[in-house]
């Protein structure tokens, strides 16, 4: 574990220890990460759950930034890509 960022990003992990999680997720069909629920098919029922769900959500429904409000988003993503290719930070 990086001490610093307290995660385990950059660590190095050897051959011995890759091949014991490769023996552990063999055939486990969810170890292949995002990839798990690719395919996968919701039933009738649950998409009609999920349809009624989202129906009460009416949280910004008709509405509309400002211009000012629209003007001050894109000076901040402005301001974020000139700092972010300054040489003198």
């Amino acid at each position: 574990m990086n001490s610093i960022a307290g995660s385990s990003l950059g660590a190095h992990i050897s051959e011995e220890t890759k091949q014991k999680m490769r023996e552990l997720n063999k055939g486990n069909k969810h170890s292949c990460g995002h990839k798990n629920s690719l395919g996968y098919k919701h039933s009738d029922e649950f998409k009609l759950k999920m349809s009624e769900r989202k129906k009460g959500n009416t949280f910004w429904q008709g509405k509309k930034h400002s211009e000012e409000t629209k003007q001050k988003m894109k000076d901040t993503i402005k301001r974020s890509k000139e700092l972010k290719y300054r040489k003198d930070i």
